[in-house]
């Protein structure tokens, strides 16, 4: 009997646990009130609207890969995001996500399809 109703109990497990991963990673982030004001405020900041707001903080919670932290969405957006000169550039995906990257200091000549900078800073970040 024992062994019948460790069998029923491993079974149960194994299908629960299957349901869970095919619902999702089932990784639930929990963010700080901090934080969770921290990202509210930089995205009101970036003109981000009240429903992609949450949106975004919905997926983060989820576990979900903000469209702006995938490695391929980069690689498309390389060349939006080229700078000639000081500035600052901003591309926002599908999911409501942004990089903005942005050079700032040091010298910059540009010449056909290419430009060489001196001493600048260059920034990435992606929300």
């Amino acid at each position: 009997m024992k062994k019948l109703f460790a069998f029923i109990l491993a079974i149960l497990m194994v299908f629960t646990s299957a349901q869970a991963f095919a619902a999702g990673n089932g990784k639930q982030i929990q963010i700080s009130a901090e934080d969770e004001k921290f990202l509210l405020q930089h995205w009101e900041n970036e003109g981000v609207d009240k429903a992609t707001q949450k949106k975004l903080l919905d997926k983060i919670k989820k576990g979900e890969t903000l469209d702006s932290d995938k490695p391929e969405n980069i690689e498309k957006v390389s060349k939006a995001l080229a700078i000639k000169g000081a500035g600052r550039k901003k591309v926002t995906f599908r999911d409501g996500s942004f990089v903005i990257q942005s050079v700032s200091g040091g010298t910059v000549s540009c010449g056909t399809g290419y430009c060489n900078y001196t001493d600048a800073t260059v920034e990435r970040t992606a929300w």
